[in-house]
């Protein structure tokens, strides 16, 4: 499995990052819409949809995709509006996961038929922060890699510090394999990263500090972000969301955490100076 793994980062990685660093913000938002369209389709199977269903979903997500995107050209003043209240979602999900952590109801919380829309809003979100992230002047196809290298290097963390001092359950009625050890390495390691990218943005003091906090606050996000989509693989009786990508399941297993992740980041850049 770890082979696998590899052997898909391998491949996958290299190719973002070229994708990000070299191609147009135009590009990168088909590339992405194809990304969390093909999430889409995983979500659906997870709800149980059937195939009619499913593809009403993925329509009307690509429908509200180009809709975002017609409208960020006219509105882009606006777009941090929508990512604050992206986050107040992340928000309440958070206090709900962690309700349904402490009380054990798996099956608790919205019926399928009301995740259909959150899966709505929650992809579509992440998809206008990565295009929000790379649109900005200068340093954001820079930024927006950031967000990719902090969720994979806190999941790299959290992996290798779980499984050789793991011992304490995170969430162990949604996500029995997460440990306070592994978020502990995942927190550690990508502070030392936010630490030596601020420093090579040479911010302010200001700026550099609160990007290292917001930094570590995106990473707590992406944790919950990955335990959301564990209960919703708990409550449909299965262990990844699709086979798409071997070693590491489906697609929406790769970018749950980045669901939580981007819009936090996006957001949080705009109490920034330097993005002022």
């Amino acid at each position: 499995m770890l082979k696998q793994r590899i052997i898909t980062a391998a491949v996958l990685v290299p190719l973002i990052i070229l994708c990000v660093l070299k191609a147009p913000t135009e590009i990168v938002a088909l590339v992405f819409a194809a990304i969390v369209i093909a999430g889409a389709w995983e979500w659906g199977a997870l709800l149980k949809l059937t195939r009619s269903v499913r593809i009403v979903f993925l329509s009307a997500l690509t429908l509200t995709i180009a809709l975002s995107y017609f409208w960020s050209l006219q509105q882009s003043a606006y777009i941090w509006a929508v990512l604050a209240f992206a986050c107040l979602l992340w928000l309440v999900l958070i206090v709900s996961i962690v309700a349904i952590q402490r009380r054990g109801l798996i099956h608790a919380g919205l019926p399928s038929a009301q995740y259909f829309f959150l899966g709505l809003f929650l992809l579509t979100f992440a998809w206008l922060a990565a295009l929000s992230l790379h649109s900005i002047p200068e340093f954001g196809p820079a930024l927006l890699l950031y967000v990719f290298g902090l969720v994979w290097l806190a999941d790299a963390g959290a992996y290798f510090a779980g499984r050789q001092w793991g011992k304490d359950k995170l969430a162990s009625n949604i996500s029995p394999g997460k440990t306070w050890q592994g978020l502990y390495g995942a927190l550690a390691i990508t502070l030392f990263y936010a630490l030596v990218v601020a420093w090579y943005f040479d911010f302010t003091a200001t700026t550099y500090a609160a990007f290292v906090i917001l930094s570590l606050v995106v990473v707590v996000f992406s944790v919950f972000g990955d335990l959301f989509e564990s209960l919703i693989k708990r409550r449909a009786g299965v262990k990844d969301s699709g086979q798409l990508l071997p070693g590491h399941g489906g697609v929406l297993d790769r970018i749950d955490s980045l669901l939580a992740a981007l819009p936090v980041m996006a957001f949080g850049l705009t109490l920034v100076e330097f993005v002022k």
